[in-house]
């Protein structure tokens, strides 16, 4: 199975983009609790305290995403902001698993020609993305805090696109382990095999050649050999070719005459 050099650039577009969307559905996401944590402060908190104020309580808000209860809902308002900027991240998500499983499939062992694909829960990407991004603002308080104050995100934009490849790479990670396993098996109903998930991922005008070739044993159990009539099929070929040895000794031993 041949790779094209498209199918490789897709996937880092995919890629690029994922992380591009990602990263803007973060900062909107925080800035705002940012903003909403510094006008609450600002009527009674002198100037020079209001930063460190500020800080203090993005951090308990953090903790508490993070640790309580408001983390399945802030998870919820991040999905909604992401969906709203990429209404099309599933899809995305699709391709990415789709174009890795056909680059990974050059170096995959084993004969089994049919496997299954585990696709993760895509409610788990949003709330692994939230929590990273909690435990990295937390962290990297003061840095997000300049960043926000002046309005450049830049600083900051590599510690979100790390998180955003990080969750990607276990979420691709559930997806890759029936692809080394094909012993195992996913939960029914829940995963489609390999050539089901790239149908409904696939591209409009993406090449055939690019698909993974799934095999199919259709032999089934009758067609199967019986051990007896294998025993007489080698005799037979046996007594064929020492009739076969015996009749050439014998033309060579004519021809010297």
């Amino acid at each position: 199975m041949a790779v094209s050099d498209e199918s490789i650039a897709i996937l880092q577009m995919c890629n690029q983009n994922l992380r591009i969307n990602v990263r803007k559905a973060v900062f909107d996401f925080f800035d705002d609790r940012l903003r909403g944590h510094i006008n609450n402060l600002k009527s009674f908190t002198p100037k020079e305290k209001l930063p460190v104020r500020a800080q203090r309580a993005l951090q308990e808000d953090l903790r508490n995403i993070k640790e309580g209860s408001a983390r399945d809902h802030c998870a919820l308002i991040l999905r909604e902001s992401l969906l709203s900027i990429c209404p099309y991240l599933s899809e995305l998500l699709q391709q990415i698993t789709k174009f890795q499983i056909i680059l990974l499939s050059k170096i995959r062992t084993g004969k089994d020609g049919a496997f299954d694909v585990c696709i993760p829960d895509i409610n788990e990407f949003y709330s692994n993305i939230m929590c990273k991004n909690c435990c990295s603002i937390f962290h990297n308080v003061e840095l997000y805090y300049k960043c926000f104050v002046r309005r450049n995100p830049t600083c900051f934009r590599d510690i979100v696109d790390g998180n955003t490849d990080a969750v990607l790479n276990e979420y691709m990670s559930r997806a890759y382990t029936t692809f080394f396993t094909p012993d195992s098996k996913c939960e029914p109903g829940k995963s489609p095999t390999l050539e089901d998930a790239i149908c409904l991922a696939k591209l409009d005008g993406a090449p055939a050649d690019d698909r993974p070739e799934v095999i199919v044993d259709t032999k089934s159990e009758s067609a199967k050999s019986d051990p007896e009539q294998d025993v007489v099929k080698e005799i037979t070929n046996d007594i064929s070719d020492d009739e076969f040895l015996q009749k050439r000794v014998e033309d060579e031993l004519l021809s010297q005459f």
